[in-house]
């Protein structure tokens, strides 16, 4: 018991030779990322001055990453938030949503048997409760990089492809009209020139699920892993399917954003 009274007080010190040489900014900026529980359950987190509700389970809700948080019960003093904060937390980048994952402290490894949970400010909380029942996604979404030059690094944004995107998207998905393609896959990965990720979402991408990789390579185009009807015919779990000559400057359009980002 000794020991351990020791190993707090010196933390304690520690964290008022912080406070002296922080200043009040530092200090006020660390309020604004330690977030608290309000109940035992779990259910409540509190962050400046907000509420956020859990909200029920929803594999499809991907709000846009903003600043990592920490999280705490409400004893944890502010200069060892960081230190005793047991989750991984995300405030997104419109602050209406925490994200929040469990993890061992000591490690940092995430608890694999435990699910994500996603928190909403309370007064979009019907809101949302009621998209998650009903919300339709028939669009198509992927992230890409841009720097900001107001904060000097990269941020991840979500570019929402337009109605006629989406409808070529479809037609070369279901149309009928693209070459399925037999390769390995492993080969054609590394051999390949851009791939992003591309999800089917709704309007505003706040739902979102994946859908197929876009592949460039030799100047052709093509789609991915797109699971649907056609799987057990070709006897794997994946397909290639390759878009048309003349429709691969549009798909060229629709990554434009990427292409950008990787230059």
């Amino acid at each position: 018991m000794r020991k351990l009274l020791r190993f707090i007080s010196l933390i304690l010190a520690f964290a008022i030779v912080c406070f002296v040489f922080c200043g009040c900014d530092a200090l006020d900026e660390m309020r604004k990322t330690h977030a608290v529980w309000m109940d035992e359950e779990q259910t409540v987190i509190s962050l400046n001055g907000k509420e956020y509700k859990l909200l029920p389970e929803c594999n499809t809700l991907a709000p846009n990453e903003g600043d990592d948080i920490s999280l705490t019960e409400g004893d944890v003093p502010l200069l060892l938030a960081d230190m005793f904060s047991d989750y991984y937390a995300n405030l997104s980048e419109d602050e209406d949503f925490i994200v929040v994952d469990p993890y061992d402290g000591y490690t940092q490894y995430f608890d694999k048997e435990s699910e994500t949970r996603n928190y909403c400010v309370s007064n979009r909380y019907d809101e949302i409760c009621n998209r998650i029942n009903e919300t339709i996604i028939d669009y198509y979404c992927y992230d890409y990089d841009e720097f900001d030059a107001e904060v000097g690094y990269y941020i991840t944004k979500r570019y929402c492809l337009t109605l006629e995107e989406v409808a070529t998207v479809l037609n070369v998905r279901k149309g009928g009209i693209a070459e399925m393609v037999s390769q390995d896959i492993d080969e054609f990965y590394d051999n390949a020139d851009y791939k992003l990720e591309i999800y089917q979402c709704s309007e505003d991408t706040l739902f979102r699920t994946y859908a197929f990789d876009l592949v460039f390579k030799n100047q052709k185009a093509y789609i991915v892993n797109d699971y649907g009807e056609y799987v057990e015919a070709i006897g794997g779990n994946y397909r290639i399917l390759a878009v048309p000559d003349e429709l691969y400057d549009t798909f060229c359009n629709i990554a434009d954003k990427y292409f950008y980002s990787e230059r």
